[in-house]
């Protein structure tokens, strides 16, 4: 009870509607340079060395259409992270005259998740290897963090002008989703988030319920690397740090076909988007999909 209070409070005093009219009111220059979050949007592939799986091209109309809605020309750069690029050579010309630009993971070997990356490459574990990746980016980096699978309507400037970290639940769940979320470089949440997975990971402290579930089950995924640790970091972080943070309504950030919770119908690409929400996640869940992706968690 004391955290969904703590959540509302936070929503209350940072309700996005409030901040960018008075902004607007103010008669401040509506303008990237001045953001809090850097517009920088964060996604990442991994896939096999001996049998890499290219892009798919509907990840790619994602991600180039998401560069329509957060346009370089406004101020916005994309990025692509890869373990190889000489292993995704169609990927790479897919991608060669868009906006987005492809960048190699090693440039995270400063990051005290590095090493753990690479393990769970090495054991295909590419759901679990982009989790621990994504914290070390946007630590490292800050920005927005896009899965692929999630497409970007409509400009992020309100939201980057207004936060220094955002993220939504699950619509169908209590979970606070991180298939897309966005912070400052070096946020003290973000910090806490590394931290929380370097605990999961050493055999001394990790937390029994962690500890009792197989490798082999994809929860364990969600509880060690994915939206329950990051839950439980929402949990034991936010507000209490310095800062402008939020947990987004659903339907921000991750809408349905119904403003109801919880919702499992959720809007396919076909759908009609609904005006106030940011973009949609189409939950393909390609991580744990063994036969078309070869992942195993």
């Amino acid at each position: 009870m004391e955290y969904h209070k703590r959540l509302n409070k936070l929503y209350q005093n940072n309700y996005l509607p409030y901040l960018f009219n008075r902004l607007v009111a103010e008669g401040k220059q509506i303008t990237l340079k001045k953001s809090l979050i850097p517009p920088v949007i964060h996604s990442i592939w991994f896939t096999h060395d001996d049998k890499p799986i290219e892009l798919p091209e509907k990840y790619i109309r994602y991600a180039t259409g998401s560069a329509k809605a957060c346009s370089p020309k406004e101020g916005y750069q994309h990025i692509l992270w890869v373990k190889s690029k000489k292993r995704l050579p169609q990927t790479v010309l897919r991608l060669l005259d868009s906006a987005i630009e492809i960048k190699k993971i090693g440039e995270l070997k400063s990051s005290p998740l590095y090493s753990l990356i690479k393990k769970e490459i090495k054991h295909k574990r590419f759901g679990r290897a982009s989790d621990i990746a994504r914290v070390a980016i946007i630590e490292k980096y800050g920005g927005i963090y896009r899965d692929t699978d999630y497409r970007i309507y409509q400009s992020l400037t309100p939201l980057l002008l207004s936060y220094s970290f955002f993220a939504a639940r699950e619509p169908m769940s209590s979970f606070i989703c991180n298939a897309f979320f966005a912070a400052a470089p070096h946020h003290p949440l973000i910090q806490d988030f590394v931290r929380l997975i370097q605990r999961n990971y050493d055999p001394a402290t990790v937390p029994t319920y962690i500890k009792n579930i197989p490798n082999e089950d994809g929860f364990a995924t969600i509880l060690i690397t994915g939206p329950g640790a990051f839950t439980t970091v929402v949990a034991q972080s936010i507000g209490y740090h310095s800062g402008r943070d939020v947990i987004l309504p659903s339907g921000y950030i991750f809408p349905t076909l119904l403003d109801a919770y919880p919702q499992k119908e959720v809007v396919r690409e076909q759908d009609p988007v609904p005006p106030f929400s940011f973009g949609v996640h189409f939950w393909d869940s390609s991580w744990t999909t063994l036969s078309n992706f070869g992942s195993k968690g």
